[in-house]
């Protein structure tokens, strides 16, 4: 993982939240990650208007140089927490920040104060790059689908 050694997650708000609409993925990418873009601005909706009732935890990826390197959502469920609207900037995938986001995600969901016994993710059926990112994070796939996604599973408890 090198270059990953002191990723974190933080949450968006009034501080950072103009920075963390820096992140941006491809064209190609944006249908698998979210309808618009600035996809921070998405997660920021969503956390507002609360879809489902679910709280929705809007969160940045930073590197150990403070660079903004991502961002992500996890919808907290009763039990099982989901990892949303995940985006690695364009300039920062293929080096592994993908999987260290996920891996630190999972670490979150499963915080001894938390409700969550399972994270899952999902992924549309093309996005290999995001599958292996997943399961290299120890998501595992059992055939289950949601909307013609693949839906992964990690147990945090």
């Amino acid at each position: 993982m090198g270059g990953m050694d002191g990723l974190r997650l933080e949450p968006i708000d009034a501080t950072n939240w103009r920075a963390a609409l820096a992140v941006r993925v491809t064209d190609e990418q944006l249908p698998f990650v979210a309808d618009h873009q600035p996809i921070a601005l998405v997660i920021l909706a969503k956390a507002h208007v609360r879809p489902g009732g679910a709280w929705w935890e809007p969160l940045l990826v930073r590197a150990a140089d403070d660079t903004i390197v991502g961002v992500l959502a996890i919808e907290h469920g009763d039990e099982v927490c989901e990892l949303r609207n995940f985006a690695i900037d364009q300039a920062w995938q293929g080096q592994g920040v993908g999987t260290a986001a996920a891996r630190a995600a999972i670490e979150r969901a499963g915080r001894p104060d938390g409700h969550c016994s399972q994270m899952a993710v999902s992924a549309h059926p093309d996005n290999h790059a995001a599958h292996r990112a997943y399961q290299a994070a120890g998501f595992t796939w059992n055939g289950e689908r949601r909307d013609g996604e693949s839906l992964m599973r990690h147990h945090v408890h």
